[in-house]
Parts: structure tokens; C-alpha cells; sequence
């Protein structure tokens, strides 16, 4: 019985002008197609009915030979149409940045699996838009009253079994302007992470987005003669500022981006068999890019992992997977002839010695591509904290070194474990000179004079010299801080570094 919903061609409708649609209009006449369709024991013409109406009645054409041409049609058709829509979907804005996130957290963690075999980091996931940490930020009257501070600061640093964090990523592009429907800018924000970022000591990275440059893609920076002029316009005057702060010292913002996924190719490497070609139209706008901050990250982890210590992040090492090198980014090629392929760009942007240097005196911590190789690095690590200048020539290169994110990560390990110290001893102590002698003794467990160590003994005694004073805050007895000076081994360009941090100690702060 034929189902009264379905509607069919009406005779009339139907021409009439030549032998194929008079056999067509014998078969209407006769009976409904479906019925046809239904009635008809011949599996050949069953299927050739159900892909190409118009053919169906021909004479011969129902053997297997030009069925199997038909089938192949179809699914040719259907793999274009399919491959329309995944192109639709892939270069998708929101989708794009959706996917970039995944595949840079996917990258982080495998680097962290590889490396990580004595199983000492931890890496912690919080799903917190750029929107909301603004929002979080800008309706607290101080850094310290926000969420952000609650999570960070209160929940770890500052709690008894709390672990503090190492490193902070902020998958996020940051940019000067207003932007969207939003009320505060970046920078009002990036100011009251620094505060946070710096009271737990645990410095934050993120990247820059490229109109932070006033471009709209990282491509054309490369004919910028000099990008550190820029930064003197009046509209960069609330990111001089936060420069100016000393809590940027745990501020770190990379560039350009990098690629987080080769693009498709029909080349039987994927589980699903569908011969997907990827559309590729432009080199900015159609390979999925990603935050660089994570492969800083991915550079932090491995050299932890190694030595626990954060000295060796930077430059390259011939013949070895340390020091700033970033391995395992996704490739991409292009055709120089019919046999010939090259490799194209990992990053979107190609950072050669002279703009490295001025974006690292800028406050940025620029990604660069290693000429004839597969590999990336990260020759600087400048935090955006703008070292003061001074009139002795040495004080402004220590500035300058005390400034550098290498230096922060590594006595921020030891604020973590001074600050647990004092936790856990204040109640076993009465005055500021028995906890002064207390940590002054086990930091000297990690403390050689000697400046001719060899790498594994350097790891194990990470600094040259270490000075502790403690103090009890003013008007409470409870309640103590600490100022540390460190002098760590690693030096750079034989300039000595002494870096100075301040912690409290107290059993339990508010």
C-alpha cells in the first residue's frame, strides 16, 4: 500500500517527446514508482532506481559493470559534498579556536607523559573564559578580593596541604583596546593577575593577540623596522604602566602562534577511510594556529623533569632535546616541483635575530623557527616587567637578569617551600631569629660556593649564595615575613644575577 504522505510526478508534468520518456510515462501510467520499486525483482535495477531515475529504463544498462560506475559516481559525489561541509565546519572562528585549545592541551600533556617519568608535575585544568576572568577581576574592589585570588592564592598557596602552582597558562590573545562588549580592557586585567600571579608566586603565561601590534595578522610584522617605537604611543600608556609594576616580573606573553594540526590529507594516516583533502585558501586564515604558551610550558616541564630546577629554558643546544627547543610541532609542506616538497613555517610569523631582540626588550617572549630544521625555539624569556635602569652599569644588568622569567621560576620554588615552612614551624618557634636560623640552615642544603660545578652536582646545589632575614610583622605576634636573597648558579652571558623576594609566614593568613 502506498504510503498517502509521499507525493509523486504527475503525468502531466511528464514529457512526452521521445522513446526513453515514453517508457517513463508507460511506467506512471501503469503504476506509482513506488510501487515499481517495490515490485521489481531484479536487484540491479532496484538500485540503479534508487541512484539515477533518469537511466533506469535504459535498455542494457542495468549489468553490473555500469552499476559499479554509478556506485563509484555516488560516492564521489557524496565524499565532495561531505568534504564541502568539513571545510565549513573546520575554518569555522569558534570552532577553530575550540580545536586549537584541545590540540594545545593534548600537546602539553604528552610532552608532561614523555618526560615526566618520576611523575613530579601535575598539570590542573580550570575552564575560565577571558570574559569571565575580566569580569572576576573588574568587579573586585582588589586583586585579593577576586575568585581568581581565591583559587590560586587561597585554595593553595596559602592553605595548609595546599600544592602552589608551578606555572599558570592562560590560553587567551591579548590585545590593548577594548574589544567586543566588554568594559575593562586587557591590560586592566593583565594588572591584577600580575598581583595575583606574584603574591603566590606563580608566574602566568599567555599570548599576544596581533592587533596587540596593530596589525591584524603576525605575517606582517616582518616589515615593521622598529616595533619598540610603537610602544611610546599614547595608547600603550596603561601597558607602559603595568611594565612599571614589579609584579610583572610574573608576567610572561609569547609570540607568534604555532601550528597545532597539519592539515588533512587523503593519505590513508587517519582510522576512518573517507579520502578527506582539506581546503587550504590561505596560510594565515586556514591552518588551525594555536597559543604558544603552551609549548613555553611543554619547554618549563621538560627541563624540571630533568634537573627540578627552570635554569636551562632558553637557547639550544646542538645534538639535544634541552634548553629552549620545542619539539613535535605538527608539520606542513608545499610543492616545489612535482617530487620536491618543503616544509612550510611551523609559526606564523618567521622571528629572526633583530626582531627577537626587540621583542624581548619590549616585554615579549618570542618563538622562533631553527633555519633548515624541524624544530622551534625559545631563545629569550623576558617577563613584561620593564628592568629600571641605573648609574652603575652592573645594577642595571642584574635588573635586567632579575627580570627574566628563568630567574623567577626558579626562586619562586623556593618562596613555595619557605612559605610551608613557616607554616608548619611558626607554632615551634617563639622569635624571628630562630625561624631566620631554621630556613637559613636548610637553604644551605641547597647553597655551593664553589662556580665550577659540573651540571649534576649544579642541580642538586642550585645557588651560589643565599641570605635569609625574617621578621615579625608590626603588630602582630603571630605572624612573620621573610626576605630572601638568592644568588642561583645558571648566569647568563658570565653576568652575575641577585635576585631579592619578599613572603609572609604565618600558620594560617587572611
Amino acid at each position: 500500500m502506498v504510503n498517502p504522505k509521499l507525493s509523486f510526478i504527475s503525468e502531466k508534468s511528464l514529457p512526452s517527446n521521445n522513446n526513453r520518456n515514453n517508457k517513463i510515462h508507460d511506467l506512471y501510467a501503469k503504476s506509482q514508482l513506488v510501487d515499481a520499486f517495490l515490485e521489481t525483482n531484479d536487484d540491479a535495477l532496484s538500485l540503479r532506481m534508487w541512484l539515477d531515475i533518469d537511466s533506469c529504463f535504459n535498455d542494457g544498462e542495468s549489468n553490473k559493470q555500469s552499476l559499479m560506475a554509478l556506485l563509484l559516481s555516488a560516492i564521489v559525489a557524496i565524499d565532495k559534498k561531505v568534504s564541502k561541509q568539513l571545510d565549513e565546519i573546520l575554518h569555522n572562528k569558534g570552532f577553530k579556536q575550540l580545536e586549537a585549545s584541545w590540540r594545545g592541551l593534548e600537546y602539553l600533556i604528552e610532552e608532561e607523559n614523555e618526560y615526566d617519568t618520576e611523575l613530579k608535575c601535575k598539570v590542573k585544568l580550570l575552564h575560565l573564559t577571558w570574559r569571565e576572568l575580566t569580569r572576576d577581576c573588574s568587579k573586585a574592589i582588589d586583586f585579593d578580593q577576586s575568585d581568581f585570588f581565591r583559587v590560586i592564592y587561597n585554595n593553595e598557596f596559602n592553605m595548609p596541604g595546599g600544592e602552589p602552582f608551578g606555572l599558570l597558562i592562560g590560553d587567551y590573545k591579548i590585545t590593548h583596546r577594548l574589544h567586543g562588549h566588554q568594559h575593562a580592557n586587557d591590560i586592566d586585567t593583565l594588572r591584577k593577575i600580575s598581583q595575583t600571579a606574584a603574591a603566590s608566586f606563580s608566574p602566568f603565561i599567555t599570548s599576544a593577540a596581533p592587533s596587540f601590534f596593530g596589525v591584524d595578522n603576525f605575517s606582517e610584522l616582518a616589515s615593521v623596522a622598529h616595533i619598540e617605537t610603537q610602544f611610546s604611543l599614547p595608547e600603550y600608556i596603561e601597558w607602559q604602566s603595568v611594565r612599571a609594576m614589579e609584579d610583572a616580573k610574573f608576567l610572561g606573553i609569547t609570540l607568534p602562534d604555532i601550528l597545532l594540526r597539519s592539515p588533512y590529507l587523503p593519505d590513508g594516516s587517519r582510522r576512518e577511510k573517507f579520502p578527506y583533502r582539506e581546503s587550504i585558501s590561505h596560510s594565515e586564515d586556514g591552518y588551525l594556529w594555536g597559543n604558544a604558551a603552551y609549548a613555553f610550558a611543554a619547554v618549563a616541564i621538560r627541563d624540571f623533569c630533568e634537573s627540578g630546577w627552570f635554569s636551562h629554558i632558553r637557547g639550544v643546544q646542538a645534538g639535544k632535546y634541552r634548553q629552549g627547543l620545542v619539539v613535535k610541532i605538527p608539520q606542513s609542506h608545499f610543492c616545489v616541483t612535482r617530487r620536491l616538497k618543503k616544509n612550510k613555517l611551523s609559526v606564523n610569523l618567521q622571528v629572526g635575530d633583530r626582531l627577537e631582540k626587540q621583542l624581548s626588550d619590549s616585554g615579549f617572549i618570542p618563538i622562533s623557527m631553527i633555519p633548515e630544521t624541524d624544530y622551534l625555539a625559545f631563545y629569550s624569556n623576558s617577563s613584561v616587567n620593564n628592568p629600571k635602569v641605573f648609574d652603575s652599569a652592573s645594577d642595571t644588568v642584574n635588573a635586567k637578569l632579575a627580570s627574566m622569567l628563568q630567574y623567577i621560576l626558579c626562586v619562586s620554588r623556593f618562596a613555595h617551600y619557605i612559605k610551608v615552612i613557616g607554616r608548619d614551624k611558626i607554632g615551634a618557634f617563639e622569635t624571628a631569629e630562630e625561624i631566620e636560623s631554621y630556613i637559613q640552615k636548610w637553604i644551605f642544603n641547597y647553597t655551593s660556593s664553589s662556580s665550577e660545578l659540573p651540571d649534576e652536582l649544579i642541580a642538586k646545589y642550585p645557588l651560589n649564595e643565599a641570605k635569609v632575614e625574617v621578621k615579625q610583622t608590626r603588630g602582630r605576634s603571630d605572624c612573620f615575613y621573610s626576605i630572601i636573597h638568592l644568588r642561583p648558579h645558571f648566569q647568563l652571558d658570565q653576568m652575575v644575577s641577585n635576585i631579592r623576594l619578599i613572603t609572609e609566614l604565618s600558620p594560617i593568613s587572611n
